[in-house]
């Protein structure tokens, strides 16, 4: 989770104290965010029933946005991939549980909709970090950014690469290149947080 981070709520069981201070809760964000690189938490807070309740209906009408980075293996420039995805709005895709959440899931299909797309080309800076980290040099022809705009509960990674057809449309369908995705990234959750 990019930015601005995702709301969440944590209830504690047969506590010792009944209240929390401002001033507990300050110093509970600074042991945390000493702890480990790897989350940041802010803004901890008291919240009410019915604050929680919000943060639960949220998980069936917010929308998220992504960022991903996919890889063409089509052959496709990606020019003409990113010219493609222009007019892609409020995309209905049926979406079956994806075949790597079966073994916990029931299998079923799910209308979801893809509100916005948009694409672009890697910056000379993201192609550095990237051939940084992967140890050698990528065909720059074959990356691609991807923002996503979408309905809470859609499975992005299917949504891009189809997953044995139990996505549909899936991204790779409609641009007629297979997709991989790399990265995937949440950079923004739809949802008004007390």
């Amino acid at each position: 989770m990019l930015l601005l981070g995702r709301p969440f709520a944590i209830e504690f069981s047969n506590p010792r104290a009944n209240e929390a201070s401002q001033h507990y809760l300050t110093a509970l964000e600074e042991n945390i965010n000493s702890g480990t690189q790897k989350i940041n938490v802010r803004c901890l807070k008291i919240i009410t029933r019915n604050d929680f309740k919000l943060l639960k209906e949220g998980e069936r009408f917010k929308n998220k946005s992504y960022r991903a980075l996919c890889f063409s293996r089509g052959g496709v420039q990606i020019d003409h991939l990113i010219h493609q995805l222009q007019g892609i709005r409020s995309l209905k895709v049926t979406q079956f549980t994806p075949v790597r959440v079966l073994h916990r899931r029931t299998s079923r299909a799910r209308q979801r909709i893809i509100h916005e797309i948009r694409g672009r080309k890697l910056s000379e800076q993201e192609l550095h970090r990237f051939d940084k980290f992967t140890r050698h040099t990528t065909d720059v022809h074959s990356l691609l950014m991807i923002d996503l705009k979408t309905q809470a509960g859609t499975y992005i990674k299917e949504f891009i690469h189809g997953d044995f057809g139990r996505t549909t449309p899936s991204l790779s369908d409609i641009l007629g290149s297979q997709l991989d995705i790399l990265a995937l990234d949440v950079t923004h959750i739809g949802l008004q947080w007390p």
